[in-house]
């Protein structure tokens, strides 16, 4: 999205803003959608402690926490809901003829 618009670039990783500020409707409710699922995700922060994903630093996923490593942080459900909110908005950006990623 930073190639299609440049003034991303000013939203660093908050993808979710680069989809608001297009002021879409369905991208905005799908964008709010992923933006939830983010946030029932668990990573390892820098100091190794567990924090939920900031949905809006998106790469804090690298350090993924799973419930089969640490008890009581991500699940296989929560992953799929994150994947098909995100395949849900690239579907919609690819029926608006618009570039996603």
């Amino acid at each position: 999205m930073k190639d299609d618009d440049s003034t991303n670039y000013a939203e660093g990783h908050d993808v979710i803003e680069m989809v608001n500020k297009r002021s879409d409707p369905a991208l905005t409710s799908l964008a709010t959608a992923l933006d939830t699922t983010l946030r029932k995700l668990w990573c390892s922060h820098r100091d190794g402690t567990p924090r939920q994903v900031n949905s809006k630093k998106y790469p804090d996923i690298r350090y993924l926490r799973h419930e089969f490593d640490y008890t009581g942080t991500t699940t296989d459900t929560d992953l799929m809901a994150a994947l098909d909110a995100l395949e849900s908005l690239w579907e919609e950006f690819r029926k608006k003829g618009l570039k996603a990623c």
